[in-house]
């Protein structure tokens, strides 16, 4: 079975929810040996001891669809793998399943623009099956893959301008100078005032603006290690985009979760039933029936 089936798998192997010992846990996330001591909290990690119960990029695939998911919060809602992929081209809400003859022979789910009905005026997306989804993104994906090559150099291009870090890196080092700088002027203010006699108006608007200083520095310095930090993840994920890409066939004949999973950033769904797939790297293959 595959581990991008649903959310429920995912949820398991992210959290280990159902590893009842840490050397389980050990052995599922790949080639490390894990054995602990409960009391002395001490463990010993060893390589290449067995298989992989999971391969590393599977792994990665699955903390990457996490962490999407979860950045989501109640935006993402479900635990199938269409789930906050499929987008509605008139409003921008996701499509959700909604269930057909819930009670008859004829039963079937289908995706729907959640925000159909929100507003006087109607989404004009029509609704689509999975097997539609599932038969347009096959095509959209070997219309993708005759372009593999060039698209993966564009990806290591942008690879490289992701990871360098030297004027980002210069400027973290600059923030984080002045607000050691400021913290030590609020510092030597507070100490003065308790020290010495002074106007108490004078040394609350210096303490008020020494304040500000510091928030302001505080705040981009947040602002730049955040963005640093978004940097690298990008990267991570781009480097699993390239990896996924070379070992994947370039032509695909059946439908595989995982593939879409790592594959696809969204899928834009038209008013005249055409589905435009934007896949990872920023590329978008429009097809329809």
């Amino acid at each position: 079975m595959s581990t991008m089936t649903n959310g429920a798998t995912i949820t398991v192997i992210a959290t280990g929810k159902s590893y009842h010992t840490l050397r389980d846990w050990g052995l599922a996330i790949g080639n490390n040996n894990c054995i602990g001591t409960p009391v002395q909290e001490t463990f010993y990690y060893v390589t290449g001891s067995h298989p992989a119960i999971i391969e590393p990029d599977e792994w990665e695939q699955v903390q990457a669809e996490f962490a999407r998911r979860k950045t989501l919060g109640k935006a993402y809602s479900g635990k199938s793998v269409f789930s906050a992929k499929l987008v509605c081209e008139d409003c921008g809400a996701f499509f959700g399943p909604k269930v057909w003859h819930s009670t008859d022979q004829y039963r079937r789910t289908i995706w729907q623009c959640n925000g159909k009905f929100a507003n006087e005026e109607r989404c004009h997306t029509p609704v689509v099956d999975t097997e539609t989804i599932q038969r347009l993104f096959i095509k959209a994906y070997n219309l993708m893959m005759q372009d593999r090559v060039q698209i993966i150099k564009q990806c290591e291009v942008w690879r490289a301008r992701l990871m360098d870090f030297g004027t980002l890196d210069a400027d973290i080092e600059r923030q984080l100078e002045e607000t050691q700088v400021v913290a030590e002027l609020v510092k030597a203010a507070v100490k003065e005032n308790a020290s010495t006699a002074q106007s108490q108006e004078a040394y609350l608007k210096k303490y008020a603006a020494l304040t500000q200083r510091y928030e302001t520095a505080a705040t981009e310095l947040e602002r730049l290690q955040s963005l640093r930090t978004s940097r690298s993840q990008q990267d991570k994920k781009m480097a699993l985009y390239i990896r996924t890409l070379k070992k994947q066939p370039e032509v695909m004949h059946d439908w595989n979760d995982t593939i879409w999973t790592v594959m696809i950033e969204k899928a834009i769904v038209h008013k005249d039933g055409q589905i435009t797939f934007v896949f990872q790297n920023g590329t978008e293959t429009k097809v329809g029936a």
